[in-house]
């Protein structure tokens, strides 16, 4: 009886890990596709203020974006129903305000936006938090939460 008992144990151990692994591959698969999404295509703050008024002009749009600042490797992770928006309101001192004042004192950013349309995800809530877990951007960046309803 002592060796079944040791054997159901043992095969719950190895279920156990198993099911750890699977777990840990389809998170890396999650974060790599959303780094994916956000790595093409980033410009400059000044790039992206320039253009907001043809931006705009195509339509603000639903999304995420992604303020990273390349001096100091740490990122800013945020959602709008209004991207184009919000985003000049943190390029213009009306947001994160860590994230302003290293803009405004010189540190080199570069901005990403991703559309929830073209993300492939249904929730622009579930793309946020996954985008901040990508770049650790609430351990190691500017993220006070880990995302909304977190």
């Amino acid at each position: 009886m002592t060796r079944t008992i040791a054997a159901i144990i043992a095969a719950l151990g190895i279920g156990f890990i198993i099911v750890g692994v699977s777990s840990y591959k389809k998170e890396r698969v999650t974060l790599e596709r959303v780094r994916g999404l956000t790595t093409e295509g980033g410009v400059s703050p000044r790039e992206f203020l320039d253009a907001r008024d043809a931006l705009r002009r195509k339509g603000d749009f639903t999304g995420i974006y992604v303020l990273h600042n390349k001096t100091k490797d740490m990122y800013y992770v945020g959602q709008s129903t209004r991207v184009v928006g919000r985003l000049c309101q943190h390029l213009t001192g009306h947001g994160n305000g860590d994230v302003y004042a290293d803009y405004k004192y010189g540190d080199d950013f570069e901005v990403n936006v991703v559309t929830l349309r073209e993300s492939g995800y249904d929730s622009l809530d579930a793309l946020e938090r996954d985008t901040i877990k990508a770049y650790d951007a609430y351990n190691r960046g500017y993220n006070r939460t880990r995302g909304n309803k977190n």
